[in-house]
């Protein structure tokens, strides 16, 4: 695991021009699942690979309904806020979307305008003593 302001940056260097080195997906990974969809499309792009196995596995339907996170993922690329996205899962051809977020709802991140991270983690004056 790293700090949420590592794996951004990571990100930053996989996608970065390196010459003749091409460009490297970022996977944000640990604890994804439909909700989570928004924040790691937000916050890296839409050029990442999603590892998502009990969060996309682990719905009412099982397997079967594994395809959760592909309307997950349409819908945060089609929207622009939470408010549109939670518009988009009410749908009747997104049903399994709107099941997945009563069950595990959606998390909410702290905006910022420095490398899209939380406050705590932007630069603060320091006094030296």
């Amino acid at each position: 695991m790293v700090s949420h302001e590592e794996g951004l940056r990571t990100a930053q260097v996989k996608l970065a021009p390196w010459g003749h080195i091409k460009p490297t997906a970022p996977m944000p990974c640990a604890g994804v699942y439909p909700g989570t969809a928004p924040i790691l499309i937000g916050e890296y792009g839409p050029d990442i690979v999603i590892p998502a196995g009990g969060g996309m596995l682990g719905t009412r339907m099982g397997t079967r309904q594994g395809y959760v996170l592909q309307q997950a993922i349409r819908g945060s690329m089609d929207t622009e806020t939470d408010q549109e996205f939670i518009e988009f899962a009410r749908r009747p051809e997104n049903k399994e979307l709107k099941r997945a977020l009563e069950k595990w709802g959606m998390p909410k991140r702290p905006q910022s305008h420095w490398l899209r991270a939380s406050e705590a983690l932007r630069p603060h004056a320091m006094k030296l003593d």
